[in-house]
């Protein structure tokens, strides 16, 4: 059995280098125990389908900008869902529960709505 080279660590800038199966190193593993596929294996196990990846590019195909396109200006790149499906199965195929996002929208719509980031405690300090 051939034996997989190493690659990197995943985490952003690192250089380290992982074994085969690995995503992060020792280092940076504990930082990413609750990255959210990890967290949530069968919600991401939707996004993996051939059914899914023939709705994502047909969507994308009749709606190509970013619905926030009037300030950002770039083509969509994700079918965002409007309201977090949690695994649902219904809502997670709900037609009226999609827009066309790009990438950059969406990670912070993401972020935002899941309180990920750097920026907590701006404002009032209230979440939501």
């Amino acid at each position: 059995m051939p034996h997989k080279a190493p690659k990197l660590c995943s985490h952003q800038r690192c250089g380290n280098l992982v074994k085969a199966g690995d995503i992060y190193c020792p280092i940076h593993k504990p930082l990413h125990k609750t990255d959210y596929k990890r967290a949530h294996p069968e919600f991401n196990r939707l996004y993996t389908t051939a059914q899914w990846r023939r709705y994502r590019a047909g969507y994308l195909a009749t709606y190509p900008l970013c619905v926030n396109f009037d300030t950002c200006h770039n083509a969509a790149t994700v079918v965002d869902h409007i309201k977090d499906h949690n695994g649902d199965y219904e809502l997670f195929w709900e037609p009226d529960n999609h827009q066309p996002m790009c990438a950059e929208c969406h990670n912070k719509k993401t972020a935002k709505t899941r309180g990920w980031g750097k920026n907590k405690s701006v404002g009032n300090g209230n979440k939501g």
